[in-house]
């Protein structure tokens, strides 16, 4: 009985909005409703990967809806504002080896189509574009996806690192790249910039 409530649940809530819901079961387990129509316990996320606010990660960044936020170390980034519409901001460590863009838009869509749009539209900029890792992380109280890829590009292998997210504020995408070498040995550099992400 107590699936047919979180199935119910789910097909109440699913025009409402495309992200993750929160729900209980009869029973008063926690559980989490995605929008693809699977679901699982909330406690079957890894706790490992709940993230909180890098310490060192000082200055804010405020995307152009105003309702997310990266914050990052000024001492190992520089961040530009772009107004060309591609992105919100460019940010580069200082020392211009790792690169890394925030994009949001108002749009609310499916995780499934977000993820969809990343792989095609990468595909088609690049000679080759290899998912090697992907999955569900919390970050700062926020659940979100993520992958990592192998791409070519101009013959340059890189390795490029998405978080994204889609709810009522829009659709969130953060990601950084590097080529294959500096992207291991600044992977900590990378990872802490990328759990600056408020969402």
């Amino acid at each position: 009985m107590r699936y047919w409530v979180i199935v119910l649940l789910f097909f109440i809530c699913l025009p409402l909005t495309p992200e993750t819901i929160k729900a209980k079961t009869e029973n008063g387990k926690d559980v989490l409703l995605n929008s693809d129509g699977t679901w699982k316990y909330s406690d079957q996320i890894d706790s490992t990967k709940k993230m909180s606010l890098p310490s060192k990660s000082t200055n804010k960044l405020i995307s152009r809806t105003g309702d997310v936020f990266l914050y990052y170390d000024p001492t190992k980034w520089i961040s530009q504002k772009l107004d060309d519409g591609s992105a919100d901001y460019q940010i580069q460590s200082k020392a211009g080896e790792i690169y890394a863009r925030l994009i949001t838009e108002r749009m609310s869509l499916t995780m499934d189509y977000v993820r969809t749009f990343i792989e095609q539209n990468a595909s088609k900029k690049t000679e080759s574009f290899e998912v090697f890792e992907e999955g569900e992380k919390i970050i700062n109280g926020t659940s979100i996806k993520y992958l990592k890829a192998k791409v070519k590009l101009y013959s340059n292998n890189l390795i490029f690192y998405w978080y994204y997210w889609t709810g009522e504020k829009g659709t969130v995408q953060l990601y950084s790249y590097s080529n294959n070498k500096l992207f291991d040995e600044k992977y900590d550099d990378i990872q802490n910039l990328m759990d600056g992400l408020v969402i």
